[in-house]
């Protein structure tokens, strides 16, 4: 009984491999239920105060280790350190106000990991199938794949800002740890294929108002 016991903790407390997608899902509905409590005031926490919470009050910006200290002493049920990842879309070690709000949007749930990516290669290489050819001749041994560590040596060797890990696994949806090219495309593509969405949004917002 007492191993039957013991092998139930242990699987309780394995982690969940998580996607990308299914963090940053995840701790929306963390935010929403969780952070945006009702204050003294009868109203609910905004995005600021919620900010300050995690520990952006004094210097307007939040740690690893303040997000990840925040949310363990919160009962946050995902992998803390793995969502600051995400959050710190430009991979400088603080996640600021505009990335901390981006999470309530619905296009950086879906997309966010890879936007500045996908820029990243439109700017550089002018098309998704050049990228990939690009990042295969860094890599250069013929089977037309690449593993996390060979995509993760291959972008930093163009000088890649971004965090190629993360890319990775967003851009590796069958989950079977290896990169092809027709997961590249269909990845990056959505991208683009949402940033021509939002823009078009953005227009008929615009023609909708100069007409009021």
């Amino acid at each position: 009984m007492g191993a039957q016991v013991c092998a139930c903790a242990s699987l309780s407390s394995a982690k969940v491999n998580r996607s990308p997608i299914e963090e940053l899902q995840l701790f929306k509905e963390y935010y929403v239920t969780n952070m945006m409590t009702k204050g003294a005031a009868g109203k609910k926490k905004g995005l600021k105060e919620s900010f300050k919470d995690m520990g952006g009050g004094n210097d307007g910006n939040i740690t690893r280790e303040e997000m990840v200290k925040y949310l363990k002493k919160n009962a946050y049920p995902g992998d803390a350190s793995a969502l600051f990842d995400l959050l710190d879309v430009d991979n400088e070690g603080l996640v600021t106000t505009a990335e901390f709000a981006a999470i309530t949007k619905e296009d950086f749930i879906k997309n966010g990991p890879l936007m500045a990516f996908k820029h990243f290669i439109m700017y550089n290489f002018g098309s998704v199938d050049g990228a990939f050819k690009k990042i295969l001749k860094e890599h250069d041994d013929g089977d037309a794949k690449l593993e996390i560590e060979e995509f993760t040596r291959c972008l930093e060797a163009l000088d890649y800002k971004g965090d190629p890990e993360i890319v990775f696994k967003c851009l590796d949806e069958d989950k079977d740890q290896e990169l092809t090219l027709n997961e590249f495309r269909a990845a990056v593509g959505r991208i683009c294929r949402a940033d021509k969405e939002s823009a078009a949004e953005v227009r008929k917002s615009a023609r909708k108002n100069a007409k009021k």
